[in-house]
């Protein structure tokens, strides 16, 4: 059996992470299957299972890092089983969780990163959780990402305010230039059609081209140094 091809879509809400993995896997058939955001993996049978916003305090946040642990673990699971997808499209990485909690503290919020760093890098090293083979990044403007949102009845404030959009913009970006290289693909999502988005994304993903680095991890060991991380808080 060939081995899998994992490939992860990044970028903000809204941004069209889900239309787009929903598009590239019908363009590759049943070798191809998309997982779902977080949200599809979180534990709804005691209720809502999301974190109190704003958070209270500090260890508040690194106690509600438990539910974005746990949805990545089960997600893992379900990526695990499935064995006769040649290709795997994964709708949004750890890279989202801790941007968030960079774009927190930058506003001013109690904030969780180094612990969620800590707890990424250690399941990454274990094997417990894999990183994607390659990423494609989806960009547009906050201004148009938050009146995408708007069209579809947001309601969370900070998640859908421009000055959070810019500053995962950011982070994200640092992300993709420094430790990506050739592993990954932009796409700007205000001048490009979900159809031909998919298209790129589907020749991307299926390129024989294979990347030499493992950047979530490499960019997880420097944000744990205080130096490196005291730069992102600055962005």
């Amino acid at each position: 059996m060939k081995r899998q091809v994992c490939l992860a879509i990044e970028g903000n809400s809204g941004g069209g992470k889900s239309t787009i993995a929903r598009l590239t896997t019908q363009l590759l058939g049943p070798g191809c299957r998309a997982f779902p955001e977080y949200h599809y993996y979180l534990d709804w049978r005691s209720g809502n299972p999301l974190p109190l916003f704003p958070p209270p305090d500090q260890p508040t946040v690194i106690k509600s890092n438990n539910i974005w642990i746990d949805a990545d673990l089960r997600r893992e699971k379900c990526r695990n089983a499935a064995v006769r997808c040649r290709y795997q499209i994964l709708d949004t990485t750890p890279i989202s969780v801790i941007c968030y909690e960079l774009a927190k503290i930058r506003q001013g919020l109690p904030a969780g990163v180094l612990d969620l760093a800590a707890r990424y890098k250690s399941l990454i090293g274990s094997g417990r959780l894999s990183e994607p083979d390659k990423w494609v990044f989806l960009w547009a403007s906050p201004q148009t990402i938050s009146a995408r949102l708007e069209e579809k009845g947001g309601t969370r404030p900070f998640l859908m305010s421009t000055r959070t959009m810019e500053y995962l913009d950011r982070f994200r970006r640092l992300f993709r230039e420094e430790y990506c290289g050739s592993a990954a693909l932009d796409i700007d999502t205000e001048v490009t059609p979900p159809s031909d988005s998919a298209a790129r994304v589907a020749a991307f993903l299926t390129a024989r081209r294979r990347p030499s680095r493992k950047p979530l991890a490499k960019f997880l060991q420097d944000l744990l140094s205080a130096s490196f991380l005291g730069r992102l808080s600055s962005l």
